[in-house]
Protein backbone atom coordinates (compact mmCIF):
# COMPACT_ATOMS: atom_id res chain seq x y z
CA UNK A 1 0.00 0.00 0.00
CA UNK A 2 1.20 3.10 -0.56
CA UNK A 3 1.98 6.03 1.81
CA UNK A 4 -1.03 8.57 1.65
CA UNK A 5 0.63 11.63 -0.84
CA UNK A 6 0.39 15.21 -0.69
CA UNK A 7 -1.57 16.59 -3.57
CA UNK A 8 0.21 20.31 -4.36
CA UNK A 9 -1.80 22.68 -6.93
CA UNK A 10 -0.15 25.69 -8.53
CA UNK A 11 -1.85 28.20 -10.14
CA UNK A 12 -1.50 30.31 -12.80
CA UNK A 13 0.61 33.12 -11.57
CA UNK A 14 2.38 30.45 -9.64
CA UNK A 15 3.64 28.16 -13.22
CA UNK A 16 4.27 31.43 -14.89
CA UNK A 17 5.84 33.98 -12.32
CA UNK A 18 7.12 31.61 -9.92
CA UNK A 19 8.04 28.42 -12.07
CA UNK A 20 11.69 27.62 -9.85
CA UNK A 21 9.70 28.14 -6.44
CA UNK A 22 7.02 25.76 -7.68
CA UNK A 23 9.59 23.35 -8.66
CA UNK A 24 11.71 23.78 -5.05
CA UNK A 25 8.37 23.01 -3.58
CA UNK A 26 7.63 19.39 -5.03
CA UNK A 27 11.12 18.49 -5.00
CA UNK A 28 11.08 19.52 -1.27
CA UNK A 29 7.74 17.57 -0.71
CA UNK A 30 9.19 14.33 -2.83
CA UNK A 31 11.94 13.50 -0.45
CA UNK A 32 9.85 12.30 2.35
CA UNK A 33 6.17 12.32 0.81
CA UNK A 34 4.66 10.67 -2.56
CA UNK A 35 3.50 13.58 -4.38
CA UNK A 36 0.79 14.47 -6.84
CA UNK A 37 1.29 17.77 -8.76
CA UNK A 38 -2.08 20.10 -10.76
CA UNK A 39 -1.34 22.59 -12.62
CA UNK A 40 -3.35 25.45 -13.87
CA UNK A 41 -2.58 26.90 -17.45
CA UNK A 42 0.26 29.81 -17.05
CA UNK A 43 -1.47 32.83 -16.38
CA UNK A 44 -3.33 35.02 -19.48
CA UNK A 45 -2.97 31.65 -21.33
CA UNK A 46 -7.12 30.43 -20.36
CA UNK A 47 -8.55 34.21 -21.80
CA UNK A 48 -6.45 33.71 -24.70
CA UNK A 49 -7.60 30.38 -24.95
CA UNK A 50 -11.14 31.39 -24.63
CA UNK A 51 -11.11 34.42 -27.61
CA UNK A 52 -9.76 31.62 -30.01
CA UNK A 53 -12.67 29.14 -29.85
CA UNK A 54 -14.76 32.45 -30.33
CA UNK A 55 -12.72 33.05 -33.74
CA UNK A 56 -9.91 35.18 -32.71
CA UNK A 57 -7.45 33.82 -34.37
CA UNK A 58 -4.56 36.58 -32.90
CA UNK A 59 -5.07 34.75 -29.54
CA UNK A 60 -3.01 31.89 -31.10
CA UNK A 61 0.75 34.00 -31.25
CA UNK A 62 -0.11 35.20 -27.72
CA UNK A 63 -0.50 31.80 -26.59
CA UNK A 64 2.89 30.95 -28.32
CA UNK A 65 5.02 34.00 -26.90
CA UNK A 66 3.75 33.45 -23.54
CA UNK A 67 5.02 29.47 -23.44
CA UNK A 68 7.69 30.67 -25.56
CA UNK A 69 10.28 32.01 -22.97
CA UNK A 70 10.00 28.83 -20.34
CA UNK A 71 9.40 26.07 -23.24
CA UNK A 72 13.17 27.61 -24.62
CA UNK A 73 14.67 27.80 -21.19
CA UNK A 74 13.88 24.06 -20.55
CA UNK A 75 14.48 22.95 -24.33
CA UNK A 76 11.08 21.52 -24.47
CA UNK A 77 9.01 20.95 -27.62
CA UNK A 78 5.39 21.88 -27.40
CA UNK A 79 5.14 21.44 -31.03
CA UNK A 80 3.07 18.13 -30.80
CA UNK A 81 0.26 20.05 -28.51
CA UNK A 82 0.12 23.26 -31.10
CA UNK A 83 -0.55 20.71 -33.81
CA UNK A 84 -3.50 19.27 -31.76
CA UNK A 85 -4.84 22.82 -31.43
CA UNK A 86 -4.78 23.55 -35.17
CA UNK A 87 -6.46 20.05 -35.61
CA UNK A 88 -8.99 20.90 -33.12
CA UNK A 89 -9.22 24.33 -34.16
CA UNK A 90 -10.40 22.86 -38.06
CA UNK A 91 -12.50 20.06 -36.29
CA UNK A 92 -15.50 21.88 -34.60
CA UNK A 93 -18.08 20.29 -36.49
CA UNK A 94 -16.82 16.76 -34.98
CA UNK A 95 -17.76 17.65 -30.86
CA UNK A 96 -21.66 17.66 -29.72
CA UNK A 97 -22.18 21.38 -29.18
CA UNK A 98 -20.29 24.50 -29.10
CA UNK A 99 -19.94 24.31 -25.81
CA UNK A 100 -17.99 21.06 -25.56
CA UNK A 101 -15.57 22.95 -28.80
CA UNK A 102 -14.69 25.41 -26.42
CA UNK A 103 -14.38 23.18 -23.38
CA UNK A 104 -11.99 21.56 -25.78
CA UNK A 105 -9.89 24.66 -26.53
CA UNK A 106 -9.74 25.94 -23.43
CA UNK A 107 -8.07 22.65 -22.06
CA UNK A 108 -4.81 22.86 -24.18
CA UNK A 109 -3.45 25.56 -21.40
CA UNK A 110 -3.24 23.06 -18.80
CA UNK A 111 -1.89 20.72 -21.10
CA UNK A 112 0.59 22.97 -22.04
CA UNK A 113 1.95 23.55 -18.44
CA UNK A 114 1.59 20.32 -17.36
CA UNK A 115 4.40 19.47 -20.14
CA UNK A 116 6.55 22.17 -19.08
CA UNK A 117 6.23 21.19 -15.21
CA UNK A 118 7.09 17.81 -15.48
CA UNK A 119 10.27 18.77 -17.78
CA UNK A 120 10.77 21.37 -14.98
CA UNK A 121 10.89 18.54 -12.42
CA UNK A 122 13.15 16.59 -14.66
CA UNK A 123 15.69 18.80 -14.82
CA UNK A 124 16.05 18.58 -11.37
CA UNK A 125 16.54 14.65 -11.23
CA UNK A 126 12.81 14.14 -10.62
CA UNK A 127 10.99 11.38 -11.98
CA UNK A 128 8.08 12.84 -13.41
CA UNK A 129 5.65 12.67 -15.80
CA UNK A 130 2.61 14.65 -17.64
CA UNK A 131 -1.06 13.23 -16.72
CA UNK A 132 -3.99 14.20 -18.61
CA UNK A 133 -6.82 14.17 -16.81
CA UNK A 134 -9.19 12.83 -19.34
CA UNK A 135 -8.03 9.80 -18.07
CA UNK A 136 -8.04 10.02 -14.31
CA UNK A 137 -11.18 12.52 -13.61
CA UNK A 138 -14.52 11.24 -15.54
CA UNK A 139 -17.27 13.69 -15.22
CA UNK A 140 -20.82 14.48 -15.15
CA UNK A 141 -23.79 17.50 -15.77
CA UNK A 142 -22.85 19.69 -18.37
CA UNK A 143 -19.73 21.42 -20.55
CA UNK A 144 -18.16 24.22 -18.87
CA UNK A 145 -19.52 23.38 -15.64
CA UNK A 146 -19.15 19.89 -14.65
CA UNK A 147 -18.52 17.89 -11.65
CA UNK A 148 -16.79 15.04 -11.12
CA UNK A 149 -18.14 11.73 -11.16
CA UNK A 150 -16.20 9.80 -8.19
CA UNK A 151 -17.85 6.66 -8.81
CA UNK A 152 -16.28 6.54 -12.63
CA UNK A 153 -13.79 8.16 -11.46
CA UNK A 154 -12.18 5.12 -9.52
CA UNK A 155 -10.12 3.98 -11.99
CA UNK A 156 -8.35 7.03 -12.58
CA UNK A 157 -6.83 6.44 -8.69
CA UNK A 158 -5.87 3.38 -9.96
CA UNK A 159 -3.74 5.18 -12.88
CA UNK A 160 -1.92 7.81 -9.71
CA UNK A 161 -1.17 4.82 -7.58
CA UNK A 162 0.72 2.83 -10.05
CA UNK A 163 2.66 5.71 -10.90
CA UNK A 164 3.34 6.76 -7.14
CA UNK A 165 4.53 2.75 -6.79
CA UNK A 166 6.67 3.46 -9.40
CA UNK A 167 8.47 6.60 -8.08
CA UNK A 168 6.96 8.56 -10.27
CA UNK A 169 5.77 11.86 -9.92
CA UNK A 170 2.17 12.95 -11.64
CA UNK A 171 1.51 16.32 -13.20
CA UNK A 172 -2.22 16.05 -13.97
CA UNK A 173 -3.78 19.07 -15.76
CA UNK A 174 -6.38 20.68 -13.38
CA UNK A 175 -9.48 22.46 -14.94
CA UNK A 176 -11.45 19.52 -16.98
CA UNK A 177 -12.19 16.05 -16.65
CA UNK A 178 -13.67 13.22 -18.93
CA UNK A 179 -17.81 13.77 -20.35
CA UNK A 180 -18.33 11.21 -22.15
CA UNK A 181 -14.76 10.72 -24.10
CA UNK A 182 -14.90 14.84 -24.68
CA UNK A 183 -13.01 17.16 -22.19
CA UNK A 184 -15.20 18.91 -20.16
CA UNK A 185 -14.12 22.28 -17.87
CA UNK A 186 -15.29 22.49 -14.24
CA UNK A 187 -15.66 26.38 -14.44
CA UNK A 188 -12.81 29.36 -14.10
CA UNK A 189 -10.47 28.18 -10.86
CA UNK A 190 -11.85 24.40 -11.65
CA UNK A 191 -8.20 23.60 -11.05
CA UNK A 192 -8.93 23.86 -7.22
CA UNK A 193 -11.71 21.47 -7.45
CA UNK A 194 -9.42 18.77 -9.60
CA UNK A 195 -6.72 18.81 -7.31
CA UNK A 196 -9.58 17.85 -3.91
CA UNK A 197 -11.17 15.56 -5.94
CA UNK A 198 -7.95 13.17 -6.54
CA UNK A 199 -6.82 13.78 -3.06
CA UNK A 200 -9.92 12.57 -2.68
CA UNK A 201 -9.97 9.82 -4.89
CA UNK A 202 -6.30 8.80 -3.75
CA UNK A 203 -7.24 9.41 0.27
CA UNK A 204 -4.50 11.75 0.35
CA UNK A 205 -2.70 13.66 3.75
CA UNK A 206 -3.11 16.90 2.65
CA UNK A 207 -4.35 19.35 -0.60
CA UNK A 208 -1.60 22.30 -0.61
CA UNK A 209 -3.28 25.14 -2.73
CA UNK A 210 -0.12 27.51 -4.19
CA UNK A 211 -1.33 30.68 -5.59
CA UNK A 212 0.10 34.56 -5.60
CA UNK A 213 -1.55 34.90 -2.19
CA UNK A 214 -0.71 33.53 1.20
CA UNK A 215 -3.96 32.41 1.84
CA UNK A 216 -7.66 33.08 3.20
CA UNK A 217 -8.27 36.59 4.17
CA UNK A 218 -10.91 38.88 6.11
CA UNK A 219 -11.61 40.31 3.11
CA UNK A 220 -10.18 40.38 -0.65
CA UNK A 221 -6.98 42.64 0.22
CA UNK A 222 -7.07 44.12 -3.48
CA UNK A 223 -10.36 45.71 -2.46
CA UNK A 224 -9.49 46.24 1.39
CA UNK A 225 -6.16 46.95 2.38
CA UNK A 226 -6.73 46.51 6.04
CA UNK A 227 -8.17 42.69 5.40
CA UNK A 228 -6.22 40.17 7.72
CA UNK A 229 -5.05 36.96 6.90
CA UNK A 230 -6.84 34.15 8.54
CA UNK A 231 -4.67 31.37 9.54
CA UNK A 232 -7.41 28.51 10.73
CA UNK A 233 -10.97 28.15 9.13
CA UNK A 234 -13.10 25.69 9.09
CA UNK A 235 -14.18 23.27 6.12
CA UNK A 236 -18.09 24.69 6.76
CA UNK A 237 -17.14 28.51 6.66
CA UNK A 238 -14.62 27.96 3.65
CA UNK A 239 -17.17 26.45 1.84
CA UNK A 240 -20.20 28.82 2.63
CA UNK A 241 -17.37 31.81 1.69
CA UNK A 242 -16.51 30.21 -1.62
CA UNK A 243 -19.80 29.78 -3.02
CA UNK A 244 -20.68 33.41 -1.87
CA UNK A 245 -17.68 34.44 -3.50
CA UNK A 246 -14.86 34.59 -1.99
CA UNK A 247 -12.09 34.48 -4.81
CA UNK A 248 -9.19 32.64 -2.79
CA UNK A 249 -11.02 29.25 -3.70
CA UNK A 250 -13.09 27.76 -6.97
CA UNK A 251 -17.03 27.47 -5.44
CA UNK A 252 -16.79 23.49 -5.44
CA UNK A 253 -13.52 22.56 -3.78
CA UNK A 254 -14.29 22.18 -0.30
CA UNK A 255 -17.09 19.52 -1.20
CA UNK A 256 -14.94 16.66 -1.81
CA UNK A 257 -12.46 16.79 0.90
CA UNK A 258 -15.24 18.14 3.70
CA UNK A 259 -14.77 16.97 6.84
CA UNK A 260 -11.63 14.21 5.22
CA UNK A 261 -8.69 15.58 4.41
CA UNK A 262 -6.94 19.23 4.87
CA UNK A 263 -6.51 21.83 2.67
CA UNK A 264 -3.60 24.00 3.11
CA UNK A 265 -3.26 27.74 1.44
CA UNK A 266 -0.28 29.20 0.72
CA UNK A 267 2.05 31.25 -1.51
CA UNK A 268 4.68 30.06 -4.11
CA UNK A 269 7.06 32.71 -4.43
CA UNK A 270 7.38 32.81 -0.98
CA UNK A 271 6.60 28.98 -0.27
CA UNK A 272 5.03 30.02 3.03
CA UNK A 273 1.51 28.81 3.79
CA UNK A 274 -0.84 30.82 5.16
CA UNK A 275 -4.45 29.61 5.67
CA UNK A 276 -5.23 25.82 7.01
CA UNK A 277 -8.86 24.50 6.22
CA UNK A 278 -9.63 22.03 8.61
CA UNK A 279 -11.98 20.86 11.66
CA UNK A 280 -10.06 23.89 13.40
CA UNK A 281 -11.38 27.21 13.10
CA UNK A 282 -10.64 31.08 14.69
CA UNK A 283 -14.14 31.98 14.55
CA UNK A 284 -12.83 34.92 12.74
CA UNK A 285 -15.45 36.51 10.26
CA UNK A 286 -14.90 36.77 6.32
CA UNK A 287 -16.54 39.70 4.32
CA UNK A 288 -17.24 38.06 0.62
CA UNK A 289 -18.35 39.87 -2.31
CA UNK A 290 -20.23 39.00 -5.88
CA UNK A 291 -21.08 41.96 -8.70
CA UNK A 292 -24.29 40.97 -10.40
CA UNK A 293 -25.01 43.40 -13.53
CA UNK A 294 -26.02 46.80 -11.87
CA UNK A 295 -25.80 45.70 -8.33
CA UNK A 296 -23.39 44.51 -5.20
CA UNK A 297 -23.89 41.29 -3.18
CA UNK A 298 -21.45 41.68 0.18
CA UNK A 299 -22.12 38.62 2.79
CA UNK A 300 -20.43 37.73 6.05
CA UNK A 301 -19.56 34.04 6.93
CA UNK A 302 -19.75 33.92 10.62
CA UNK A 303 -20.27 32.29 13.53
CA UNK A 304 -21.89 34.43 15.34
CA UNK A 305 -24.94 36.77 15.32
CA UNK A 306 -23.73 39.98 17.10
CA UNK A 307 -23.14 41.75 14.67
CA UNK A 308 -24.96 45.79 14.41
CA UNK A 309 -24.70 46.93 10.75
CA UNK A 310 -27.17 50.02 9.38
CA UNK A 311 -27.78 47.85 6.54
CA UNK A 312 -31.49 45.64 5.64
CA UNK A 313 -30.57 41.90 5.69
CA UNK A 314 -31.32 40.14 2.04
CA UNK A 315 -30.85 36.92 3.16
CA UNK A 316 -29.29 34.87 5.83
CA UNK A 317 -28.78 31.21 6.55
CA UNK A 318 -26.38 29.22 8.25
CA UNK A 319 -23.61 30.68 9.08
CA UNK A 320 -23.64 33.96 7.15
CA UNK A 321 -25.93 36.41 5.92
CA UNK A 322 -25.91 38.41 2.96
CA UNK A 323 -26.69 42.20 1.96
CA UNK A 324 -27.68 43.67 -1.54
CA UNK A 325 -26.78 47.13 -2.46
CA UNK A 326 -26.36 49.47 -5.64
CA UNK A 327 -23.16 48.36 -7.42
CA UNK A 328 -21.75 51.97 -7.05
CA UNK A 329 -21.90 52.17 -3.45
CA UNK A 330 -19.77 48.53 -3.31
CA UNK A 331 -16.68 49.33 -2.60
CA UNK A 332 -17.47 51.62 0.07
CA UNK A 333 -20.20 49.62 2.04
CA UNK A 334 -17.84 46.89 1.26
CA UNK A 335 -14.98 48.47 3.71
CA UNK A 336 -17.19 49.75 6.03
CA UNK A 337 -18.52 46.24 6.90
CA UNK A 338 -15.41 45.26 7.04
CA UNK A 339 -14.64 47.63 9.67
CA UNK A 340 -17.52 47.08 11.62
CA UNK A 341 -16.87 43.12 12.07
CA UNK A 342 -13.64 42.21 11.81
CA UNK A 343 -10.91 45.28 12.46
CA UNK A 344 -11.41 44.52 16.12
CA UNK A 345 -10.36 40.91 16.15
CA UNK A 346 -7.36 40.36 17.04
CA UNK A 347 -5.61 37.49 15.26
CA UNK A 348 -2.65 35.98 16.80
CA UNK A 349 0.81 35.70 14.67
CA UNK A 350 1.33 32.12 13.11
CA UNK A 351 4.43 30.95 12.45
CA UNK A 352 4.80 28.81 8.99
CA UNK A 353 6.29 25.57 10.39
CA UNK A 354 3.07 25.48 12.35
CA UNK A 355 0.91 24.27 9.23
CA UNK A 356 4.02 22.96 7.57
CA UNK A 357 3.37 19.84 10.15
CA UNK A 358 0.20 19.43 8.41
CA UNK A 359 2.14 18.31 5.29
Amino acid sequence: MVEKPVVVKFGGTSVRYAFEEALELVANLNENTRTIVVVSALAGVTDCLLRLANGDMSALLEIEEIHEELSQELDVQLDHLMYQLHKTLNSKSSFPSKEAFVDEIASFGERFSAELFSEGLKILGINAKAVDSKDILFAKGDYGNAEVDFKKSVYGAGILYRMLRRGIVPVVTGYYGNLNGFRATFGRGGSDYSATSIARLVNAKTTLIMSDVEGIYTADPKLVPSAKLIHYISYREAKIAAKLGMKALHHRAIDPVEGRIPVILGKTRDLKFGTLISHKSQGIPVVVHKLIEDHAEISVVSTRRSFSLPYEVYEEGDFYFKIKIPKEQFLEVLKDIHRRVVENESLRPSYDSELWAWV
